[in-house]
């Protein structure tokens, strides 16, 4: 039978949150960290699963993110909201989160044992009624306890710049922008100034954290890129702002020098890495042919991209 797929219509916002969490283990981390109150090492290494659920009715929703951390039993939802007060969005969570916490679900002496992912949303916008948590409460029949799931939140508006640069929350770089939505609504004509100045703020004070070890090449890199796709996006009707963004962040130098930053790395650790490799994708498909899971091979250490690849060769 044909599946029948509902796939919602993303922003560039989604896809620049999307595409941070996916890029750059630092910036997730600093995300998770701050949403959650944790204190991960920024060289932790992240496993990130399939973000693909199927409801019911075979409808396909994407999550924006469904990451762990390897060796560790927990796993971390996150979502990029820029709709103020939409109440529905704990409905979309929690069936998010069911499906996850029964993709991870063991079955050991009979019990079945379900862990539901630490969740929370990031808020491009908000409202003077938009929450600082919101809660899933979930009763079990014949009880008269329930189990009740916070879901942090976390606010663009609530961070001033010099507050972003001094806890290193780098994350929230590219949608500070959104701070000043209103005012230009408004054709308010010194706040293009002002974004600019806060541009040319960001731009240095990233170099300089950039030089002193604070963030890796890569992911500042990534920040700029990923500030200029926002900007462009929130000032389409302002052209002073579009440019001058260009100019600021580099533009399609900046494209080319991530890719170059990465693609030496990856070929100096290429022929490094050639033989373990080998034989860690090896060990992989023989675990998986003698039955054990995916999930029990990331436990075990095995980097999630040698799994998927694993997978394929068993079928």
């Amino acid at each position: 039978m044909e599946k029948n797929e509902s796939v919602a219509i993303g922003t560039p916002y989604d896809d620049v949150f999307r595409t941070m969490i996916t890029d750059s283990d630092s910036l997730a981390i600093s995300l998770i960290n701050l949403m959650f109150g944790l204190s991960i090492s920024k060289d932790a290494k992240l496993v990130r699963y399939q973000n693909e659920v199927y409801l019911k009715e075979n409808k396909k929703r994407i999550t924006d993110s469904q990451i762990g951390v390897q060796n560790s039993d927990v796993y971390y939802h996150m979502e990029c909201e820029s709709t103020a007060g939409d109440e529905n969005i704990l409905l979309r969570l929690y069936e998010y989160d069911s499906t996850i916490a029964h993709d991870h679900a063991l079955i050991e002496d009979n019990v079945l044992k379900v862990t539901f992912p630490k969740t929370g949303i990031l808020y491009l916008r908000d409202s003077s009624s938009t929450p600082d948590v919101l809660k899933m409460e979930i009763k079990a029949p014949d009880s008269t306890e329930s189990l009740v799931l916070e879901v942090p939140t976390v606010k663009i508006s609530k961070y001033s710049i010099d507050e972003i640069f001094e806890k290193e929350l780098w994350f929230l770089l590219p949608f500070f922008i959104f701070n000043y939505e209103k005012r230009l609504k408004r054709s308010d004509e010194s706040v293009e100034n002002e974004i600019l100045e806060k541009l040319v703020f960001i731009k240095n004070q990233l170099e300089n954290s950039d030089a002193r070890g604070d963030i890796d090449t890569y992911s500042r890199i990534l920040i700029e890129q990923m500030t200029e796709k926002v900007t462009k996006a929130l000032a389409i009707k302002h052209e002073k702002i579009t440019k001058g963004v260009d100019e600021i962040m580099g533009g399609k130098v900046l494209e080319y020098e991530a890719k170059t930053i990465r693609n030496q790395a990856l070929e100096q650790g290429l022929e490094r890495g050639r033989n373990e490799g080998a034989h860690q994708l090896a060990s992989a498909i023989d675990s998986l042919k003698s039955g054990k899971s995916a999930d029990d091979l990331i436990k075990a250490g095995i980097d999630s991209e040698t799994v998927n690849l694993a997978l394929k060769y068993v079928g």
